[in-house]
């Protein structure tokens, strides 16, 4: 089995304890990372859910997650497939790291990485 990078909608839902990452995992059979735009994104979501004062709580949750840098490598085919697959650029950014490591994408947005290969969904 492949491991994975969890996409911003499964960050914030474990966040949310919507759903856990031993959960996630154990669904998976998978060790997961996430990219520092899912970082920063679900940062954002907090602050602006007005939780800012309990993000370093929120933050300790993630801390056993790999956190992948943003690379000039990922920078590049993040900009061709936001043209190409017309993507948001954070999306394209999350999906070409997924691609740059070898990693499947996990998500519970249909939506945004629907027609792509290497997705997966979670409900």
């Amino acid at each position: 089995m492949s491991d994975v990078l969890i996409d911003t909608s499964i960050v914030i839902a474990l966040l949310r304890k919507e759903l856990s990452r031993e959960g996630v995992e154990s669904l998976l059979g998978r060790r997961a990372s996430i990219s520092i735009i899912t970082f920063c994104e679900a940062c954002r979501y907090f602050h602006l859910a007005g939780k800012a004062r309990q993000w370093n709580d929120y933050r300790a949750e993630l801390a056993g997650l790999e956190v992948i840098p943003l690379t000039q490598e990922i920078s590049e085919n993040a900009a061709r497939l936001a043209v190409n697959k017309h993507l948001a650029l954070a999306d394209s950014i999350i999906y070409a790291t997924a691609r740059e490591k070898k990693l499947i994408l996990v998500t519970r947005d249909a939506g945004d990485f629907k027609k792509l290969p290497g997705v997966e969904l979670v409900t």
